[in-house]
């Protein structure tokens, strides 16, 4: 197995030219407390950064404010550059008065600050901020940025990008910020119990790509790629919840489950799983990515992407996640590019 994810990595990669590429993580939990495989794990991909949400940023309907939520907690500290990411709702600039843009960045640098504390005096040298933003919010969320800049300048500042705001940057408009993260994933129709597999539909992903959508792209890109996994439940042909890290194990009790086809189920008697309650009729659709579709990604962007050094970021870091995925699987991921 080894051999051949190496294998097919360099392959893939000597077919283009040479360009430099880093591989990193994404953590997105509310508590920063690596496990010792998670620990050997990056130090096996070499990883040197990982992107870590430090809080969430959404619209307190009751105040008419912004209110911050989901406030990191460092409990041990990594070795590897940290990017702290904040991520902010689209409703959050949907509502946001234009008078009250300056204030949010100013709470916004101010929570980072001291949050950033808990690292013990590393130096904050880039910011990445986490908003599907809309052709609606593009300037509140364009000001929020300029803002941001003006208050620390001396902060690298870059902004996830969905694959919409690629095909339609005319109309979204592109961030006034130096780089970007391409979210090459959930590219599926996550409601529709047709769908085969939303976290990676390559098909239809690659649709968004036409006409060298990415080299018209005036910013340079990074790429962060899936390896989670979940399952999509469906009440009365309705999706409701997703159950992360959901496998076909969970599922076997057939007295409870019953297979339909492959990696979906209905739910034959009410019954609990994973904390959540369901109910007899229940459909659970699971959702996962296989290594050799990481490589097919990286196999469909590597020509269209312009810059010659490139982040490529999983995610996320969890030994949940990251135990179906051998480093090497990685790796060969990143040689693709």
């Amino acid at each position: 197995m080894r051999i051949i994810f190496i294998f097919i990595g360099l392959c893939l990669s000597g077919c283009t030219n040479r360009r430099e590429v880093q591989p990193a993580f994404y953590h997105w939990k509310s508590t920063l407390a690596l496990t010792d495989t998670e620990v050997d794990y990056l130090n096996a991909l070499k990883i040197k950064r990982l992107y870590v949400k430090f809080f969430d940023v959404f619209w307190d309907a009751s105040l008419q404010m912004p209110a911050p939520t989901a406030s990191l907690v460092i409990q041990r500290l990594p070795e590897q550059e940290i990017v702290p990411c904040i991520f902010i709702t689209n409703q959050t600039f949907k509502q946001l008065a234009d008078n009250q843009i300056f204030m949010l960045a100013n709470r916004v640098v101010l929570k980072l600050e001291e949050l950033w504390l808990q690292t013990q005096d590393r130096t904050l040298r880039e910011v990445q901020f986490d908003c599907d933003w809309t052709g609606a919010t593009r300037e509140r969320f364009f000001q929020f940025l300029q803002a941001i800049q003006q208050q620390r300048p001396a902060w690298l500042l870059s902004v996830t990008i969905r694959l919409h705001q690629i095909r339609d940057y005319k109309q979204t408009g592109v961030p006034p910020v130096p780089r970007g993260m391409l979210m090459f994933y959930n590219t599926g129709d996550l409601e529709s119990w047709s769908e085969d597999n939303s976290i990676l539909n390559l098909r239809l992903a690659e649709g968004y790509l036409t006409s060298d959508a990415l080299q018209r792209y005036p910013m340079p890109l990074d790429v962060a790629l899936p390896i989670f996994a979940w399952g999509v439940l469906f009440r009365e042909g309705r999706m409701i919840r997703l159950l992360n890290n959901l496998q076909t194990a969970q599922l076997s009790d057939t007295s409870r489950f019953q297979l339909l086809s492959p990696q979906r189920f209905e739910v034959r008697q009410s019954t609990f799983l994973d904390g959540h309650y369901l109910y007899a009729g229940d459909r659970l659709r699971l959702e996962s990515v296989r290594a050799e579709q990481l490589i097919r990604s990286a196999h469909l962007l590597r020509s269209q992407l312009k810059n010659q050094n490139l982040t490529v970021s999983f995610y996320h870091l969890d030994t949940a996640t990251i135990k179906y995925f051998p480093y090497e699987a990685l790796d060969a991921a990143c040689k693709a590019f």
